[in-house]
């Protein structure tokens, strides 16, 4: 058994989409996290795109924590910034084009 078959397996529910039947900001990413493991960068895109520029804000995180670049926290914060709103408008156009609820 791989790792993505493991994760496949033990998914967790979301709370908020239980509660209300709409997706939550977050909904997808463990599919799309399942699809890049697997190599399937399409699926994966498909499932969460902000997933990549997550995983590359995570790596940033690890940088500006053990402070490799000592004047990055504007930076840092710009990017942070960014996430948010790569996010934002991802759950926008999923709600537009194809529904929160399904």
């Amino acid at each position: 058994m791989n790792l993505a078959d493991l994760i496949e397996q033990n998914f967790l529910t979301c709370s908020f989409k239980k509660a209300t039947g709409i997706d939550c900001l977050g909904c997808g990413m463990q599919r799309s996290f399942v699809c890049l493991l697997r190599g399937d960068l399409y699926g994966s895109v498909l499932h969460y795109p902000p997933l990549l520029f997550f995983i590359g804000y995570i790596f940033a995180t690890f940088v500006y924590v053990t402070n490799i670049w000592k004047t990055i926290s504007a930076t840092f914060l710009k990017l942070t910034l960014s996430l948010f709103v790569i996010i934002l408008l991802s759950y926008i156009y999923k709600g537009i084009f194809f529904g929160l609820a399904h």
